[in-house]
């Protein structure tokens, strides 16, 4: 009974969980890009990560209809969604040199996720080598994605400050890796607790990195102060109806 347990929470529960800490994942980013639409600017916000979310989950998505597994199929559609919308917002206020980084990877990622599904689709025939074919596709662009935090590593060593990386993406890759390398070792899959052990190691140097490095407050106290401008006028307007007689 104690492995009939074990074995339910390695292979439903966890993975269930996984579902809901990969959502989490995705929607970390979600409260800096309302910043970035509220505020027209992107301050010091990394956008690279987002057009990698949108690749990542399309090749899970397709990976998770190999093997037919709801669990991972589950953990990739919402991002999927929410990568597209959070894509789109950063390019939209993007200044060129940033708008032709993103293009210049979102060109790059479709050609090889299209070209590498239609070379398995067409040429392996082998549903198992099909599978492996498209597992070793997702291992390289899910360890492209964890590690696109990362690019700002340079600049956050040179000055000493974490402001380009996001704390809460960074907890919840951690969180997520991890959780996916217990699911992975218990249905003995590679191709999942592989690079999902990458991401955790990942999360877990961005952490460190966050914790020992202090963040930029030159942005925020910008959008701080542009937020009591915005709501100046709405606080006069409700101490005059209140002062008003009635």
């Amino acid at each position: 009974k104690i492995m009939d347990f074990t074995e339910l929470a390695l292979k439903h529960l966890v993975p269930s969980l996984g579902i809901i800490l990969g959502t989490m994942m995705y929607m970390s980013p979600l409260k800096a890009i309302r910043d970035v639409k509220r505020y027209n600017t992107l301050g010091e916000f990394n956008t690279l990560p987002l057009p990698m979310i949108v690749a990542n989950t399309i090749v899970w998505l397709i990976y998770a209809s190999f093997i037919k597994s709801p669990y991972v199929a589950g953990a990739n559609l919402p991002g999927l969604v929410l990568g597209v919308y959070m894509t789109f917002v950063a390019y939209g206020v993007a200044d060129m040199k940033t708008r032709d980084s993103m293009l210049r990877v979102i060109v790059v990622i479709t050609s090889v996720l299209a070209l590498g599904t239609i070379a398995v689709a067409l040429f392996v025939k082998d549903p198992a080598m099909s599978a492996n074919a498209i597992g070793y596709l997702a291992v390289g662009i899910l360890l492209c994605y964890y590690s696109a935090p990362l690019s700002a590593l340079a600049a956050v060593v040179q000055s000493q400050t974490s402001a380009s990386l996001h704390a809460p993406l960074s907890f919840m890759c951690f969180m997520n890796g991890a959780l996916w390398v217990a699911y992975g070792l218990a249905v003995g899959d590679a191709f999942i607790w592989g690079p999902n052990g990458v991401g955790a190691l990942f999360g877990a140097i961005q952490l460190f990195l966050l914790a020992i490095f202090p963040k930029s407050s030159s942005t925020q106290e910008r959008m701080s102060a542009q937020d009591e401008v915005e709501r100046a006028p709405l606080q006069q307007q409700e101490q005059s109806r209140f002062s008003s007689p009635q």
